[in-house]
């Protein structure tokens, strides 16, 4: 079992995908413009992905937050099982 160090990030992710696909996002100012995007959770040391969550449309299943923003609900699932347990989490 993998221990994650104390300090993680979250980040976005934007993958290429060029065929059909219902989720497929499309995003006029990147070089790849038709993709999947994710939002990982990452070790800041090393990079290693702890955990992942696949943009799908509106239908995502996210942690509600006081402030309804959707970012503040991406951030509080990807860390809901990191909380309250001394992590610090960076984000962009």
């Amino acid at each position: 079992m993998y221990k994650v160090a104390s300090n993680i990030t979250t980040d976005e992710s934007f993958m290429l995908w060029k065929r059909k696909l219902a989720m497929k996002q499309y995003i006029h100012l990147k070089c790849a413009r038709f993709g999947l995007k994710s939002y990982l959770l990452c070790e800041s040391g090393s990079g290693y992905i702890w955990k992942v969550i696949v943009h799908i449309g509106p239908s995502i299943d996210l942690k509600p937050s006081d402030q309804d923003l959707r970012s503040s609900q991406i951030v509080l699932t990807l860390a809901k099982d990191l909380l309250d347990k001394g992590y610090c989490i960076y984000m962009e």
